[in-house]
Order: structure tokens, then sequence, then C-alpha cells
């Protein structure tokens, strides 16, 4: 295994991390409207 890819595999979970976090906080953001 490459170098290469274990840092793409890297860099693509940081992304699904980063798009929940978005996700959660304008699930948020929705509720606090809703209130």
């Amino acid at each position: 295994m490459p170098a290469g890819g274990s840092c793409c595999n890297r860099l693509k979970s940081l992304i699904n991390l980063f798009l929940a976090g978005v996700d959660i906080l304008t699930r948020l953001r929705e509720q606090r409207k809703l209130c």
C-alpha cells in the first residue's frame, strides 16, 4: 500500500467529517428557526 493511498483515505475521511459537521450545523439552525 503506497503512502499516497493512505493519504487519499485520510483526506476522504476528513471530508466526510466536515460534511457531517456542516449537516449537523444546518439541522441546528433549522431547529432554531422552528422554535
